[in-house]
């Protein structure tokens, strides 16, 4: 399905990201920029860690690094780092480390993964995936993404029956 890849669908992922990482809709143009960038081969990765890598998401974390590790795993995993998770990407971050590779990693992270195919196929089927299913689908998003997904639920025979 060409779904995934329109204009409408790809401004919804950036205004979903947005929300998520920086609590706030994008602005017009700022839209408009990370639309053509995902068209053009930018990831949800790329988006989301350039979001969580900005100079706008440390400032909402108090603008420092403990804050900063603090905000990225709520926004990024709903919940509070665990104590060795955080002073591991404080000093990571400390000795320079850049935060948007903090961001990827995170987003990247299995439990997060895990959540993204379970939210798609509520999103699109209504459902939860299967243990088969949510497993595959983990592993496709790693390297191709979470449109990769969103496309193939998408247009599943199982979308298209739901929607007649």
């Amino acid at each position: 399905s060409s779904l995934a890849l329109t204009d409408e669908y790809l401004g919804h992922v950036v205004d979903e990201r947005y929300q998520q990482v920086l609590d706030r809709d994008p602005d017009a143009a700022g839209r408009t920029f990370w639309v053509s960038k995902l068209r053009s081969g930018l990831t949800e990765v790329g988006l989301v860690a350039s979001l969580v890598g900005s100079g706008e998401f440390l400032t909402k974390a108090g603008g420092d690094t403990p804050g900063f590790v603090d905000r990225a795993y709520q926004v990024l995993l709903d919940r509070a780092p665990d104590p060795a998770g955080r002073q591991s990407w404080i000093d990571a971050v400390e000795s320079g480390t850049p935060r948007h590779t903090v961001g990827a990693t995170l987003y990247q992270s299995s439990e997060s993964r895990r959540h993204r195919v379970r939210s798609l196929y509520l999103q699109f089927l209504h459902r939860s995936p299967d243990a088969g299913g949510l497993a595959y689908w983990m592993g496709v998003i790693r390297t191709r993404g979470d449109v990769s997904l969103a496309i193939s639920l998408g247009s599943s025979n199982e979308y298209a029956n739901r929607t007649l």
